[in-house]
Protein backbone atom coordinates (compact mmCIF):
# COMPACT_ATOMS: atom_id res chain seq x y z
CA UNK A 1 0.00 0.00 0.00
CA UNK A 2 1.65 3.19 -0.98
CA UNK A 3 1.13 6.66 0.73
CA UNK A 4 1.80 9.95 -1.00
CA UNK A 5 4.68 11.88 0.39
CA UNK A 6 3.42 14.72 2.06
CA UNK A 7 5.23 18.58 1.21
CA UNK A 8 7.79 18.57 3.86
CA UNK A 9 8.60 14.33 2.60
CA UNK A 10 9.10 15.86 -0.70
CA UNK A 11 11.09 18.73 -0.06
CA UNK A 12 13.28 16.56 2.00
CA UNK A 13 13.57 13.83 -0.31
CA UNK A 14 14.65 16.69 -3.36
CA UNK A 15 17.47 17.82 -1.42
CA UNK A 16 18.31 14.64 -0.02
CA UNK A 17 18.22 12.74 -3.22
CA UNK A 18 19.95 15.67 -5.20
CA UNK A 19 22.26 17.01 -2.62
CA UNK A 20 22.18 20.95 -3.77
CA UNK A 21 24.83 23.52 -3.16
CA UNK A 22 23.98 26.80 -2.47
CA UNK A 23 25.26 30.03 -1.48
CA UNK A 24 22.30 31.08 0.21
CA UNK A 25 20.34 30.15 3.58
CA UNK A 26 18.78 26.03 3.16
CA UNK A 27 16.11 26.99 5.86
CA UNK A 28 14.77 30.27 3.48
CA UNK A 29 13.71 27.85 0.76
CA UNK A 30 12.36 25.12 2.07
CA UNK A 31 10.34 27.27 4.01
CA UNK A 32 9.26 28.47 1.12
CA UNK A 33 8.58 25.62 -0.51
CA UNK A 34 7.01 23.96 1.95
CA UNK A 35 4.20 27.37 2.34
CA UNK A 36 4.12 26.68 -1.53
CA UNK A 37 3.09 23.40 -0.97
CA UNK A 38 0.64 24.12 1.82
CA UNK A 39 2.78 22.71 4.99
CA UNK A 40 4.18 25.39 6.75
CA UNK A 41 5.66 23.62 9.88
CA UNK A 42 4.20 23.69 13.18
CA UNK A 43 1.03 25.89 11.88
CA UNK A 44 -1.11 22.55 12.26
CA UNK A 45 -3.37 23.81 14.58
CA UNK A 46 -3.98 19.82 15.31
CA UNK A 47 -2.02 17.84 18.18
CA UNK A 48 -1.78 14.97 15.82
CA UNK A 49 0.14 17.22 12.91
CA UNK A 50 -0.38 18.01 9.56
CA UNK A 51 -2.80 15.10 8.12
CA UNK A 52 -1.17 11.87 6.81
CA UNK A 53 -3.82 11.18 4.44
CA UNK A 54 -3.30 10.95 0.30
CA UNK A 55 -6.75 12.99 -0.12
CA UNK A 56 -5.44 16.10 1.91
CA UNK A 57 -2.56 16.17 -0.34
CA UNK A 58 -3.58 15.12 -3.70
CA UNK A 59 -4.92 17.89 -5.73
CA UNK A 60 -4.17 19.83 -9.24
CA UNK A 61 -3.21 22.66 -6.94
CA UNK A 62 -0.41 20.65 -4.97
CA UNK A 63 0.51 18.65 -7.84
CA UNK A 64 1.54 21.40 -10.19
CA UNK A 65 2.99 22.77 -6.82
CA UNK A 66 5.20 20.07 -6.53
CA UNK A 67 6.01 19.70 -10.63
CA UNK A 68 6.90 23.55 -10.72
CA UNK A 69 9.65 22.48 -7.93
CA UNK A 70 10.80 19.66 -9.56
CA UNK A 71 11.36 21.08 -12.74
CA UNK A 72 12.74 24.34 -11.17
CA UNK A 73 15.05 22.20 -9.35
CA UNK A 74 16.14 20.16 -12.61
CA UNK A 75 16.94 23.33 -14.55
CA UNK A 76 18.67 25.67 -11.97
CA UNK A 77 15.46 27.74 -11.40
CA UNK A 78 14.83 27.85 -7.47
CA UNK A 79 15.89 30.93 -6.01
CA UNK A 80 17.15 30.68 -2.23
CA UNK A 81 17.29 34.19 -1.00
CA UNK A 82 18.46 37.30 -1.80
CA UNK A 83 21.44 38.45 -0.35
CA UNK A 84 20.53 41.57 2.05
CA UNK A 85 22.91 44.81 2.57
CA UNK A 86 25.43 45.22 5.97
CA UNK A 87 24.64 47.00 8.74
CA UNK A 88 22.29 50.30 8.52
CA UNK A 89 24.20 51.40 4.68
CA UNK A 90 21.71 51.80 2.17
CA UNK A 91 21.31 48.66 -0.42
CA UNK A 92 20.79 50.06 -4.02
CA UNK A 93 18.79 47.25 -6.49
CA UNK A 94 21.05 45.27 -7.35
CA UNK A 95 21.79 44.29 -3.59
CA UNK A 96 18.26 43.84 -3.43
CA UNK A 97 16.95 41.39 -5.97
CA UNK A 98 20.52 39.45 -6.31
CA UNK A 99 19.44 35.87 -5.62
CA UNK A 100 21.51 32.70 -5.06
CA UNK A 101 19.75 29.27 -6.02
CA UNK A 102 20.37 25.84 -6.01
CA UNK A 103 22.94 24.20 -7.96
CA UNK A 104 22.61 21.00 -8.82
CA UNK A 105 25.61 18.72 -9.84
CA UNK A 106 23.98 17.18 -12.98
CA UNK A 107 27.34 16.10 -14.04
CA UNK A 108 28.11 14.23 -10.91
CA UNK A 109 24.65 12.75 -10.66
CA UNK A 110 25.01 11.19 -14.26
CA UNK A 111 28.67 10.30 -13.83
CA UNK A 112 30.26 8.34 -16.73
CA UNK A 113 26.75 7.62 -18.39
CA UNK A 114 26.46 9.02 -21.72
CA UNK A 115 23.41 7.39 -23.55
CA UNK A 116 20.08 8.23 -23.03
CA UNK A 117 19.55 4.78 -21.25
CA UNK A 118 22.60 5.43 -19.17
CA UNK A 119 21.12 8.57 -17.86
CA UNK A 120 17.92 7.37 -16.98
CA UNK A 121 19.26 4.40 -15.12
CA UNK A 122 21.90 6.21 -13.18
CA UNK A 123 19.12 9.13 -12.40
CA UNK A 124 16.51 6.34 -11.63
CA UNK A 125 19.16 4.48 -9.43
CA UNK A 126 20.16 7.68 -7.63
CA UNK A 127 16.86 9.80 -7.26
CA UNK A 128 14.11 6.27 -6.79
CA UNK A 129 16.55 3.74 -5.54
CA UNK A 130 14.44 1.32 -7.00
CA UNK A 131 13.04 0.28 -10.33
CA UNK A 132 10.29 1.56 -12.76
CA UNK A 133 8.13 -0.13 -15.23
CA UNK A 134 9.64 -0.70 -18.43
CA UNK A 135 6.83 1.52 -20.36
CA UNK A 136 8.04 4.30 -18.31
CA UNK A 137 11.69 3.58 -18.25
CA UNK A 138 11.56 3.25 -22.43
CA UNK A 139 9.89 6.68 -22.13
CA UNK A 140 12.04 8.30 -20.26
CA UNK A 141 14.60 7.37 -22.28
CA UNK A 142 13.28 8.68 -25.41
CA UNK A 143 12.61 11.66 -23.64
CA UNK A 144 16.30 12.02 -22.65
CA UNK A 145 17.58 11.11 -26.03
CA UNK A 146 15.95 14.67 -27.01
CA UNK A 147 15.22 13.52 -30.85
CA UNK A 148 18.41 11.51 -31.43
CA UNK A 149 19.15 7.86 -31.22
CA UNK A 150 18.64 6.27 -28.03
CA UNK A 151 21.80 3.85 -28.01
CA UNK A 152 24.58 6.63 -29.49
CA UNK A 153 26.49 8.09 -27.14
CA UNK A 154 25.56 11.94 -26.27
CA UNK A 155 28.23 15.01 -26.18
CA UNK A 156 28.08 16.20 -23.14
CA UNK A 157 26.00 19.43 -23.05
CA UNK A 158 23.37 16.96 -24.64
CA UNK A 159 23.94 14.52 -21.99
CA UNK A 160 23.18 16.98 -19.33
CA UNK A 161 20.52 18.93 -21.26
CA UNK A 162 18.78 15.16 -21.64
CA UNK A 163 19.44 14.56 -17.80
CA UNK A 164 18.23 17.94 -16.53
CA UNK A 165 14.80 16.89 -18.58
CA UNK A 166 14.84 13.48 -17.66
CA UNK A 167 15.29 14.74 -13.73
CA UNK A 168 12.64 16.88 -13.94
CA UNK A 169 10.28 13.92 -14.86
CA UNK A 170 11.47 12.08 -12.68
CA UNK A 171 10.90 14.39 -9.67
CA UNK A 172 7.32 14.86 -11.04
CA UNK A 173 6.75 11.25 -11.45
CA UNK A 174 4.15 9.24 -9.45
CA UNK A 175 7.46 7.38 -8.01
CA UNK A 176 8.79 10.25 -6.38
CA UNK A 177 5.68 11.29 -5.11
CA UNK A 178 5.01 7.63 -3.42
CA UNK A 179 6.93 6.65 0.04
Amino acid sequence: DEKFKRPAEFVGSVVRSLEPLSDGDYFSVVFRQLEALGQIPYFEDQPTGYSDKMADWLNSNALLGRWNLGFAVAFGDVPVGSRAGFGDAPMDQTERVMADFFQIRVFELIGEARTPAEIVDRLVSRVLHRDIERADRDALIEYGAQQGASTAPLPLDQAVAGARSVLAALLASRYFQQR
